[in-house]
């Protein structure tokens, strides 16, 4: 897998400020402070924005931001290719559909079951997947690894 997290297209680069660590691939959010963030709620809506290596100074893929660093990332645009990260224990296959794992690592889309006829109430997201896998990857390395996506 290539260094660098935008693979192909032409997405919006964008800077905001780090409210915790970063890595490079992970899915973002923006916080209440309108800090920068990882992804928080699991199969929740999110934009597909990706935090980048800063190439400008030297850093790489593997070094991540810290708290108040200013963070490089990226909208993706629907068809941009990114290196973003799967989270530990999800096997996919090319052409799954990836969603937030709540951690900024991306895990398979699984449907909410409707409870027919039960009492049980759901929080429907309408832009819940964000991504689709462009390769089989069965992770089993005990953290998070590199993926090849493509922005949906």
């Amino acid at each position: 897998m290539a260094n660098t997290i935008v693979l192909k297209g032409d997405p919006v680069y964008k800077e905001a400020v780090a409210n915790g660590a970063i890595t490079p691939g992970h899915l973002l959010q923006f916080n209440s402070n309108d800090k920068i963030e990882v992804h928080g709620t699991a199969k929740g809506n999110a934009q597909p924005m990706f935090a980048i290596e800063e190439s400008i100074v030297g850093d790489d893929i593997d070094d991540a931001y810290a708290a108040d660093d200013t963070v490089l990332y990226v909208v993706a645009r629907p068809g941009d290719e990114i290196n973003a990260l799967l989270k530990n224990g999800e096997n996919v296959a090319k052409g799954d559909f990836l969603e937030s794992a709540g951690d900024g690592t991306l895990q398979k889309h699984t449907a909410i079951a409707a409870d027919e006829g039960g009492s049980a109430t759901y929080t429907i997201y309408t832009r819940g997947i964000v991504a689709m896998a462009m390769e089989d990857l069965n992770n089993t390395t005990g953290s998070a690894a590199r993926i090849r996506v493509e922005a949906m």
